[in-house]
């Protein structure tokens, strides 16, 4: 497995969730703030509400995540689509424009670690009985 630095010895994350691949971990202080997200850091901070991301640990397996969520990783992983033709492209678009959704969404599998942008949103993991998880 792959060795990860800064996170797990890191004293501004706290994981604060765990289910299966996926652990979500909160930024105790926003240590990325610019000149441009300097006003909105200030009063989330005031309003104690800490920005979130999701560390996925893929050992040999798959997900699927929406295009543009990941931030970095590390590891051996791979990326792929969902669309397996023209005709499959076109159908996920005009879904997509219908749905406000992505009408590609990588699939990424392999072995290490792959971490979702930070968000100031909630983040819920969801088990359903398939096995399956599902983040909001």
């Amino acid at each position: 497995m792959v060795r990860v630095n800064n996170i797990f010895n890191n004293s501004n994350l706290k994981c604060i969730a765990k289910e299966g691949i996926y652990s979500v971990y909160e930024h105790q202080n926003d240590l990325s703030v610019t000149p441009l997200t300097a006003e909105n850091a200030y009063f989330m901070s005031e309003m104690n509400v800490k920005k979130r991301q999701v560390l996925c640990e893929l050992e040999n397996t798959s997900i699927k995540v929406q295009a543009g969520a990941m931030q970095w990783q590390t590891g051996n992983i791979s990326m792929n689509s969902d669309v397996s033709g023209v005709g499959d492209f076109f159908g996920k678009m005009i879904k997509g424009a219908v749905t406000g959704e992505s009408a590609v969404k990588p699939i990424f599998n392999g072995t290490g670690y792959m971490m979702l942008e930070p968000t100031y949103n909630h983040i819920i993991i969801e088990k359903f009985l398939i096995g399956a998880v599902a983040l909001y």
